[in-house]
């Protein structure tokens, strides 16, 4: 599981937004680092590899089409996260993960409510 994210991670992500500004990787990877989201629980949830998800952070690889309706919804939970001014998570990797898929699951059925 995660050991958390690195002290460079947020220099790198920033780097690569500024190289690209319309990439989805970077811009997912700033939402992350902004709730203290780690590229491993990314990657639990997407079915992916966590090194995948980094370089995808780092603009160095595109979101791969079989990931993007994943990575889609993660984004929009992550801005719905960011508009409503969520506080980032805490505790240890299990209790961030639980965390994170109690938001997960309440942006779900607020879309289904609203659907």
């Amino acid at each position: 599981m995660s050991r958390g994210i690195r002290k460079d991670t947020p220099d790198r992500i920033r780097v690569a937004r500024t190289n690209d500004p319309m990439a989805l990787g970077p811009l997912l990877g700033e939402l992350c680092t902004m709730f203290n989201i780690t590229a491993s629980m990314i990657a639990e949830t997407v079915d992916s590899h966590d090194q995948t998800v980094l370089r995808w952070f780092f603009g160095q690889s595109s979101i791969a089409p079989q990931w993007m309706p994943r990575v889609m919804k993660l984004l929009c939970v992550l801005d719905w996260m960011r508009v409503n001014e969520m506080q980032p998570l805490v505790g240890n990797a299990d209790e961030k993960s639980a965390e994170f898929g109690k938001r997960i699951s309440t942006f779900v059925k607020l879309t289904k409510r609203a659907a």
